[in-house]
């Protein structure tokens, strides 16, 4: 019987495939030095995962060799196409190559010719010797060399998986000996070889399949039909030029490495590497298979900031710090909870911190005191203590929650001098504003990481008190530091706008949060039962139009299988999501029907069974996020009170107290009126000054439809373009883009206007709101793909954020007014350009009239502010 040995493998790397794989694969990550890291991230977890799976120690990297490759002179159009590499690979590229000869990797090249060809002269040279063969690389150029003992691997997300001789007749209904033919037919655009005009994939499979190979097709091309032997006479020489092209070298002179030399850890031998670009999760893998220690790597940490963390857990030992804290001294603050639900989590405990150097940590409800006999103070002595806080400046990080978790638990109000956060949000829009985030992008600094110290199922409570004094001083002193950071960094009118604008802002958010809005619970149970029998009705004639198949309709994957397998259905792609469904909703009942039902469903699941929930408990109570949107708009969350459908009915559910309304106030078409302000239009100025319905002028100028109208209106704020409008319209291009031209013409001013902002956005980086807060875009290596994106979102951000900036005022000006005035009246809610207030029956119109008019007069806009009001018992039925 025979016996088979397992061959030895070796594996050649693609290099500049592999690493274009991972430069796009990875999003966009950078060192403490601002320095690019994504890709190098990429090439360590590939090495790791590599590692993992096989021997790695067999390792060869294939590079492309210096000099004009020889196959320009062949065709001086070859790979025309390709772009220069982005400045950021080939910074991160210099240093990969520099980590695989420090970690001794064999790595070849040879002069006029490309990696592939290495690759080529390495396989079959190494086939020779006796080897398994494993090519790393997603090209489909090395299908050509593939044999019984030369594979493709290639890596999909966190394994690979093995492309043969079987899965290229599979794929292709060719062998691996044809493949060269094959491209020699159909060419390849993205190298710019040419193939024979009019031969597809098809027609080259076909073709190959009964002749064998190229020759032999041409020496019988009499026996090939009329109109396909045309298109091969006329492309031979194309398909000869293709094939010299595409044919890989397999006999180059030069050494070929020995194998075998590297080390059982070569990611050991980059770690120094490794640390200054801040690739963590590896150093993490290295000090878990004790390749080093993690006092070495802290050690190594040249940003590393020292800080000292004491346990205060005597109230004669705080009173005697506090007391030596002066008068309006900026102290940063934060509390540790048993939670992040700012209306219902314990206070665990709370810290602060007067200078960098350290701070303090006062613990009140940790558990593990009882085991080590450690004291804590009592709640009644936090509430003493922190209401001596108020003679400080406080600082925090995201305050507003800590300023609920003071209030909810001890019913002290602490002031708020600035927050880090929304420092941090002015000075970028974008990106995370956590604290973790934060200290590491500008303090150069790793903290403690909140999911080290608290085992899953547990919370801070459990959390020893040492530990948690270091966690919790680390908060502070970082706190501390980003506020000064900001403080020497930021724009002084960014400075200006936070402490004028946004800081009051928050408090006023506090006050909006800690009021609530009562809700009809018996209103929303009947409304449920309501809507739970429309599902019901819907379901059942979804599964009629199925032929009677059930399947659940919140399975993406079900869905798909429903409607793309059973039933055939025909879509631009195989998905479910609203976009792709809308595109073929006239086409199929069922698909209308799936539309609606979602819209059902997700007004139980996402309001009517939460607000009961919330409702229960008193009055509903959101979080409002100041920083929660690039454009300055509120955001809101446990609930989301934000979009609430206005058909849904769901809005009559919240209703006013006894003895008052509920009153809306709502600013007109203000994004338009922030339009005509901004640009200048004549046209569009005069409109809003004579107080027409500027959707109605358009619909007249134009000779079109008010809808019509208010959607070109409206679409032209979000850089809306003819062939969207077409779609949104449902109208041809012709006629979406004379719709345009013709409103260009009709508001001459408008499109320099758009131009010169998008031009501005440009030069710049950033775009600037009406009050001067800015929004930062990325403007350096983008695609053409982002350059439309940015200019469109640039645009939008002008006057939605402006509007955001407008409204800010507006609340900050009612809200003092209605303290100074001592008014009967809340601010409950701000809905994008809505307010929604409580007040006394009788005095409705008189703040109505107060309110409108402070709304109206916060900015001074080229064209008059409008403000509707309404009034109503609850907020759907306003009248």
């Amino acid at each position: 019987e025979k016996i088979m040995v397992e061959k030895e493998k070796i594996y050649i790397v693609d290099t500049f495939g592999f690493l274009f794989k991972s430069y796009y694969g990875v999003p966009q990550l950078f060192n403490r030095d601002s320095e690019p890291t994504h890709l190098l991230t990429g090439f360590v977890k590939i090495i790791q995962l590599f590692q993992k799976s096989f021997n790695i120690q067999n390792m060869v990297f294939a590079l492309e060799g210096q000099g004009e490759n020889f196959r320009k002179k062949i065709s001086p159009t070859y790979k025309k196409n390709r772009g220069e590499a982005p400045a950021d690979f080939k910074s991160q590229l210099a240093i990969i190559l520099d980590w695989i000869e420090k970690m001794g990797f064999p790595i070849v090249q040879k002069d006029s010719f490309e990696a592939d060809d290495i690759i080529a002269t390495l396989s079959k040279s190494y086939e020779e010797q006796g080897y398994e063969v494993y090519i790393l690389s997603e090209d489909k150029d090395f299908i050509q060399l593939l044999t019984e003992n030369i594979k493709i691997l290639k890596s999909e997300k966190a394994k690979f998986s093995i492309f043969d001789s079987e899965d290229t007749f599979k794929k292709y209904k060719i062998r691996p000996h044809q493949f060269i033919d094959y491209q020699s037919l159909i060419g390849d655009p993205v190298d710019n070889i040419t193939g024979v005009k009019g031969v597809g994939k098809v027609t080259a499979t076909k073709l190959l399949t009964e002749y064998g190979d190229l020759d032999n097709i041409y020496q019988n091309i009499e026996n090939i039909s009329a109109a396909t032997q045309k298109k091969l006479l006329v492309g031979k020489d194309d398909a000869d030029i293709s094939k010299r092209l595409v044919t890989l070298v397999q006999d180059l002179d030069f050494e070929i490495p020995e194998i075998g030399k590297v080390g059982k850890e070569p990611l050991s031998l980059i770690i120094e590497g490794m640390l200054h670009h801040d690739i963590s999760e590896s150093m993490e893998y290295l000090i878990k298979i004790g390749k080093t220690t993690k006092e070495y790597v802290d050690s190594k940490d040249r940003w590393n900031f020292k800080f000292e963390a004491k346990t205060l857990n005597s109230i004669e030992e705080i009173e005697k710090i506090i007391s030596q804290i002066p008068d309006g001294t900026v102290v940063a603050f934060d509390t540790e909870t048993t939670g992040v639900n700012q209306f219902e989590d314990k206070i665990v405990g709370f810290s602060f911190s007067s200078d960098e150097v350290g701070g303090y940590y006062v613990p009140i409800a940790h558990t593990t005191f009882l085991l080590f006999d450690e004291e804590q103070i009592s709640e009644l002595e936090a509430k003493g203590i922190l209401e001596q806080f108020r003679r400080f400046k406080l600082v925090g990080h995201n305050f507003k929650f800590d300023k609920h978790i003071v209030w909810q638990n001890l019913k002290v109000e602490l002031p708020l001098y600035s927050d880090t956060m929304v420092l941090a949000w002015l000075n970028s829009s974008t990106g995370s504003l956590s604290l973790d985030n934060l200290s590491y992008k500008f303090l150069k600094h790793k903290k403690i990481k909140f999911k080290d110290l608290v085992k899953s199922g547990e919370n801070f409570s459990s959390v020893n008190i040492e530990t948690a004094t270091r966690y919790a001083v680390e908060d502070v002193v970082a706190t501390l530091k980003l506020f000064h950071y900001f403080e020497e960094s930021l724009d002084s009118s960014l400075l200006d706008l936070a402490s004028s604008l946004e800081t009051p802002f928050s408090e006023l958010l506090f006050s909006m949060e800690n009021e609530g809005i009562l809700v009809d619970l018996e209103y929303l149970a009947k409304l449920e039962i309501e809507f739970r029998e429309k599902i019901k009705k819907i379901e059942f004639e979804i599964y009629e139009l199925a032929n009677g198949d059930s399947f659940n309709l919140n399975s993406p994957k079900q869905v798909a299988n429903t409607l793309f397998d059973r039933l055939n259905i025909e879509a631009p792609k195989r998905s479910t999501d609203e976009m792709t469904l809308q595109a073929i909703e006239e086409d199929y009942p069922i698909i209308e029907k799936i539309l609606k039902y979602r819209k059902l469903f997700k007004v139980v699941s996402t309001y009517l069974e939460p607000l009961q929930e919330y409702g229960k408990k008193g009055r509903v109570k959101t979080t409002f996020g100041q920083t929660g949107t690039a454009t300055g708009r509120l955001s809101s969350r446990n609930p989301n009170l934000q979009n609430i459908p206005v058909e849904s009915g769901v809005r009559n559910s919240f209703i006013s107290k006894d003895g008052y309304s509920l009153l809306s106030l709502d600013y007109s078409q203000i994004e338009l009126r922030f339009f005509a302000h901004f640009s200048e239009d004549k046209t569009m100025v005069e409109a809003f000054r004579n107080g027409e319905d500027i959707h109605s002028v358009v619909a007249e100028k134009l000779s079109i439809q008010r809808s019509v109208a208010k959607t070109v209106n409206f679409g032209l704020l979000y850089g809306m373009g003819s062939k969207k409008l077409a779609i949104t319209l449902q109208i041809s291009d012709r006629e979406a883009k004379e719709i345009l031209e013709n409103y260009f013409k009709t508001f001459s001013t408008i499109k320099d206007f758009h131009q010169k902002e998008s031009l501005k956005v440009f030069e710049n980086g950033f775009i600037e709101t009406i009050l001067g807060r800015r929004r930062y875009f990325p403007t350096q290596n983008i695609s053409q793909r982002e350059i439309a994106s940015i200019q469109r979102e640039s645009f939008n951000t002008l006057f939605q954020g402006s509007s955001a900036d407008l409204i800010k005022l507006a609340m900050l000006k009612i809200g003092t007014t209605i303290e100074n005035q001592n008014f009967d009246a809340k601010l409950l809610l701000q809905i994008h350009d809505e307010l929604i207030f409580e007040v006394l029956d009788s005095e409705v119109q008189n703040y109505s009239d107060i309110f409108q008019e402070i709304m109206e007069t916060s900015l001074n806009l080229n064209v008059p502010i409008v403000v509707n009001s309404k009034v109503g018992k609850n907020w759907g039925e306003m009248r």
